[in-house]
């Protein structure tokens, strides 16, 4: 093992070992993921401590009470990052009482990598430097310093010299002298957790989607049109933060799917071959003939059936593939509760 320490550090392997499934499970060692382990987790956390300690001792920031006692009430990325933060904390307390050591420290590595750095720092960073809102700073300093030690507190028991290192750097004693980190009630908002979730699968399908046709985000776009899960529907200052994401001048909201997009069908060869042999290009090219509504029926559980030189077939799930094309010059993506698409005419 000494190799292995030499190569990674001990809090990597250990990190390893117990998010890679549960520790008395048998494993086996893998360099690979000891390393990717730690880029996404201990590197994103030092990495996030380090740009917290460039801005703070540049603006010759100090931790405040009174600060803390008010951070979150006028900037929502604040309210939102510690409602995480608070989900969190109890997600990783109920996992660890259940002796579920990989669940626990998985949530909280995701935590760190695409919550706290991936989106609340990349969002909120021109508020650390030359931010004419003094108070915001403040805010936002303060939200990050809070969000950092609670980390390294549930972090502890599994990184413990980095946690701890991190730690003595922000509040100047040991995180092992510490209690555990207990969720705080007042700092729950499920409802702005939800909203957020939303946008931000908003920003990731609408990426795609940029990908997909060519067009970089620095190009402007008229709109994205959205379906969302029925009962969330992010609130304005939310919907600004997409636009943002993927510059374009605003969102549109559909009820229903219905008017942007049609089924197809496309053959499935490799199943239709053993099943019909001769008549596979027949069936194939009835298939390819469905009509959406056809499709729809049959992506719904009812029975599809066609016709081939006067001989009734029934048609089964993976004979052919459904895919969803967009009427006009739409371009659209979809998964599961979602469907977003966008208008590629550059604005």
């Amino acid at each position: 093992p000494w190799d292995a320490i030499s190569s990674h550090g001990v809090d990597a392997i250990r990190w390893y070992l117990v998010t890679t499934s549960n520790p008395w499970v048998p494993k086996r060692y893998d360099d690979d993921a000891v390393r990717e382990g730690s880029r996404r987790f201990l590197d994103t956390l030092l990495n996030t401590y380090k740009f917290f300690v460039l801005y703070a001792n540049a603006e010759d920031w100090k931790p405040s009470e009174k600060v803390l006692e008010e951070v979150g009430q006028d900037n929502l990325l604040d309210a939102w990052i510690k409602s995480r933060l608070n989900s969190v904390t109890k997600e990783v307390r109920v996992e660890l009482t259940a002796y579920q050591l990989t669940k626990a420290y998985r949530a909280l590595g995701e935590f760190v990598s695409e919550d706290l750095s991936n989106w609340y720092v990349r969002r909120s960073r021109p508020r650390f430097w030359g931010n004419l809102n003094e108070s915001d700073t403040q805010q936002a300093f303060q939200t990050l310093w809070d969000c950092l030690k609670r980390v390294c507190l549930l972090a502890a028991p599994v990184t413990p010299f980095v946690a701890d290192w991190i730690f003595r750097g922000l509040v100047g004693s040991s995180a092992h002298l510490e209690g555990f980190p207990r969720e705080k009630v007042e700092d729950c908002d499920e409802s702005l957790e939800k909203e957020m979730e939303v946008a931000r699968v908003l920003v990731s399908m609408g990426r795609s989607l940029r990908e997909e046709v060519r067009i970089k985000v620095r190009q402007p776009l008229t709109r994205i049109i959205a379906v969302v899960p029925s009962d969330i529907k992010p609130r304005n200052a939310i919907l600004k933060l997409v636009e943002e994401e993927l510059n374009v001048k605003k969102v549109d909201f559909s009820n229903s799917r219905d008017g942007l997009f049609y089924l197809t069908a496309k053959p499935n060869y490799e199943v239709l071959g053993p099943r019909f042999g001769g008549k596979t290009e027949s069936v194939a090219t009835i298939i390819r003939e469905l009509s959406s509504e056809e499709i729809e029926k049959h992506r719904d559980g009812e029975s599809l059936s066609i016709d081939v030189d006067g001989e009734r077939l029934q048609l089964e799930e993976g004979d052919f593939d459904v895919r969803e094309e967009a009427h006009g010059e739409l371009v659209l993506r979809s998964e599961e509760d979602y469907l977003v698409a966008i208008d590629p005419i550059i604005d």
